[in-house]
């Protein structure tokens, strides 16, 4: 399965190359399909190359975080489409991301990142069982904090730069993806995937900084 997903992103690079003009011929949002797709090569690709090894039954498999970091679902299977990105992001030790468990009361973090941890200042101790909203703080903007629990009341994907505080109170613009994931067989949502990243400002277009946006993106563009 690797390589063949490799091969289709490579294509698509191969053609952005080969197009001399075509950032004067089209707006570049238009090409964040394609652009996002280089991405998924590069941290895609490396990890393929490098990482890939054989187990005894002959399946191929990658190296992730050590297997005390690493996000176990335990509630059955995840769907192959989340199955991947959370294995993409497993193979990066310095990617900021949270699994919530929505039928918990509060939507409580199940799962924290050692990346996140890092970024955020915070242990796994001090993060697993709360809500995300603690990196919320007085300058962090309600409609933002909104866009978020619309997104996780109506089961959706979203996309929000919002400005958070680490646990040193040092604040930064996070550029935070929010995703559902679903079980491999009912189709039901059980976790909500949240990648976290710091940019520069506010400013819109800046999605494809999220490692979680690409890869997610990048599974629809595949699979079109």
């Amino acid at each position: 399965m690797g390589s063949a997903i490799l091969t289709e992103a490579i294509q698509g690079i191969a053609e952005l190359i080969n197009e001399k003009l075509l950032f004067e011929q089209h707006q570049t949002q238009d090409l964040l399909p394609l652009l996002a797709l280089g991405s998924f090569a590069a941290a895609y690709g490396l990890s393929w190359l490098i990482s890939f090894t054989f187990a005894d039954d002959g399946h191929d498999q990658f190296f992730y975080l050590p297997k005390e970091h690493q996000f176990e679902s335990k509630k059955h299977r995840l769907s192959k489409k989340d199955r991947l990105v959370v294995d993409m992001l497993s193979t990066h030790q310095d990617l900021s991301w949270v699994v919530t468990d929505p039928e918990m009361k509060d939507n409580e973090i199940v799962y924290a990142s050692p990346g996140f941890c890092r970024f955020t200042g915070y242990s796994k101790k001090e993060i697993e069982g709360k809500n995300c909203r603690f990196l919320q703080g007085p300058k962090t903007d309600a409609k933002d904090v909104a866009l978020i629990r619309n997104a996780i009341k109506h089961i959706k994907e979203a996309s929000i730069c919002l400005l958070n505080y680490r646990k040193d109170g040092t604040t930064f613009y996070n550029q935070f993806f929010l995703m559902p994931m679903y079980h491999e067989t009912s189709g039901k949502c059980i976790y909500f995937l949240g990648v976290q990243v710091a940019v520069g400002s506010q400013e819109p277009g800046q999605e494809p900084s999220n490692p979680g946006w690409v890869y997610a993106l990048c599974q629809k563009e595949v699979r079109s």
